[in-house]
């Protein structure tokens, strides 16, 4: 898995890893024992209950979870530690979170991003988004960025998915 082989070569135990979009908190529970502090971010209780209940049942103490979605990471900035490191899985919410967090894109923690370009590009109808504008703002910011291409397969389907790290 690329984005966990990079999570892995850029975390370390000084680390605060923000994990938005966190489903079930697959790479904050794996994370736990890397990481001086991860929180993951899910909106949906059913996964969030999960999460929860995998961090009380590996007695994980440096985890947490807020049920919550995120609409500006900038908000969550005032109660917690800054993160170092952040994975953004928003099944194309990227396009609206990231532009409303530029107090967080100050502090410059490194991002990895899972991009849904043909999102963004049905978004440029609905809501004048522009697909190219997440890459322009990283760049405004004085981000460098990497792509990372990622195939795998399933039972059901065959999945390709792109993320970005920006550092």
């Amino acid at each position: 898995h690329k984005v966990y082989n990079k999570l892995i070569d850029i975390c370390d135990s000084s680390t605060v890893f923000w994990e938005v979009g966190a489903g079930y908190g697959y790479f904050s529970l794996a994370l736990a024992e890397t990481c001086k502090r991860t929180v993951g971010f899910e909106p949906l209780d059913e996964r969030a209950d999960l999460f929860s209940r995998s961090i009380f049942e590996n007695n994980y103490t440096n985890v947490e979870v807020v049920p919550k979605a995120v609409e500006n990471l900038d908000n969550h900035l005032p109660n917690r530690d800054t993160p170092d490191v952040i994975l953004v899985d928003v099944e194309g919410l990227e396009y609206e979170i990231l532009p409303r967090s530029e107090n967080l894109l100050k502090s410059q923690p490194t991002l990895i991003i899972e991009m849904h370009d043909d999102i963004g590009e049905l978004l440029v109808d609905e809501q004048n988004v522009d697909p190219n504008g997440l890459r322009e703002l990283l760049n405004t910011h004085g981000y460098s960025i990497e792509e990372i291409f990622q195939r795998g397969s399933s039972d059901e389907e065959s999945f390709h998915s792109k993320h970005i790290c920006a550092t």
